[in-house]
This record gives C-alpha cells, sequence and structure tokens, in this order.
C-alpha cells in the first residue's frame, strides 16, 4: 500500500460486518456502499477477538437455521455465502488484541482498558451478554484508535444507533479522559440502513 492509501482505518464491530456479508440484512445496502466507496484493497480494516466469537457464533446459528429449513440446500446456500462474501472480507480484516499493544508500560494500558470498560458500564450497561461484548469492544477500539499511528483519520465502524452511535460524544469523553488526550482517539460512524451515502462526514 502507497503513504495514500493509509490515510484512513477502520475498526468494524460486529454488526457492521454481518450486515456486509449478508446481503437480506436491514443494514446491508449502506455497510455496503461504505466499503465500495473505501475499498479493503486500498484501506486497512480492522476488528477484535470478541467480534470474531461473535461473527462465528452467528455464522454457526444461521447455518444451523438454514440446515433446519431446507435440509441439504440451506447448508450449499450458507456455504456459497460464506466463501463469497467472508472470505473476501472477513479473513482480510486486521485482529487487534489490547495485549499486543507494545508500551513502556503495559500494566498502565490494561488499567486504562478497564477504566474506560468501567466507565462505560455507567453509559451503556452490563446486565445483558451483548451489552458485555459492546463495552469491551468499544474499549478496545478507542485503544486501537490511541496506539495505531500511522492513519490520519480512524473510524469505528457500527449499525448500533441507540447503544453507540446516539452516545459518541459520551464515548469520546470517557476515551479522552481514560487515555489523557486532548482528542478522542477515533471517531464513530454509523452505517446502519439510511445512514447516508457512505461518506464519513455522515
Amino acid at each position: 500500500m502507497t503513504e495514500k492509501d493509509h490515510i484512513l482505518g477502520f475498526f468494524c464491530d460486529t454488526g457492521f460486518i454481518i450486515g456486509l456479508c449478508i446481503e437480506t440484512d436491514n443494514h446491508h445496502q449502506e455497510c455496503a456502499k461504505l466499503t465500495a466507496k473505501y475499498p479493503i484493497e486500498k484501506h486497512d480494516y480492522f476488528t477484535c477477538l470478541i467480534v470474531c466469537d461473535e461473527v462465528n457464533h452467528w455464522i454457526h446459528r444461521l447455518t444451523g437455521k438454514l440446515i433446519e429449513e431446507e435440509g441439504d440446500k440451506g447448508t450449499k446456500i450458507i456455504e456459497r455465502k460464506l466463501k463469497r462474501y467472508f472470505n473476501n472480507f472477513l479473513l482480510k480484516i486486521e485482529v487487534f488484541d489490547v495485549d499486543d499493544v507494545e508500551t513502556e508500560a503495559t500494566e498502565t494500558l490494561k488499567e486504562v482498558y478497564n477504566q474506560i470498560i468501567l466507565d462505560l458500564q455507567n453509559l451503556i450497561g452490563y446486565m445483558t451478554p451483548n451489552q458485555i461484548n459492546d463495552i469491551k469492544i468499544i474499549a478496545t477500539a478507542l485503544i486501537w484508535g490511541a496506539y495505531t499511528n500511522c492513519y490520519v483519520h480512524k473510524c469505528f465502524l457500527t449499525v448500533d444507533k441507540g447503544h453507540i452511535f446516539d452516545k459518541r460524544d459520551k464515548i469520546y469523553r470517557i476515551g479522552c479522559r481514560c487515555l489523557k488526550t486532548k482528542n478522542p482517539p477515533l471517531r464513530i460512524k454509523y452505517v446502519g440502513c439510511s445512514s447516508g451515502d457512505g461518506n464519513l462526514a455522515s
């Protein structure tokens, strides 16, 4: 990749990946529009282990449902879709892990990560597995944004409007406070249905 290609870096949540990869998903059109505008061949996309686990769980559940509904035909449908979509996008995404960040004070970084999680619990809640995972995903994305320095713009891509995008200003404040920065380490971009034209400014 050229230096110009590294202007943008993206961090994907689970809903964005599912929305992109499955044509029948409500958010597919907007997710596909964004990746058409910012193709993976020219821009770097990241995610985290929790998102990989959630996507794999979703694939397993969808495969079981299709097999139950359509038997062998359902198996062939899901295999075809997985090869076409997931192999072309999901397998090209780099997995970011907070534990892999090399700093002079790794223990301090883990403390910051845990503090972000605690602050996000008060904002988002932690009563359901989805909320707990969302908090960890957002915390990981904030650390990624703070410690990945080769991009001029870094975006967290989500289809969750109510729990994440609408709370972005408070999430930014939590990130700035915990990471001791004046500016948020990334921007949160909603790419769900009716979100616009795939422009990062919307």
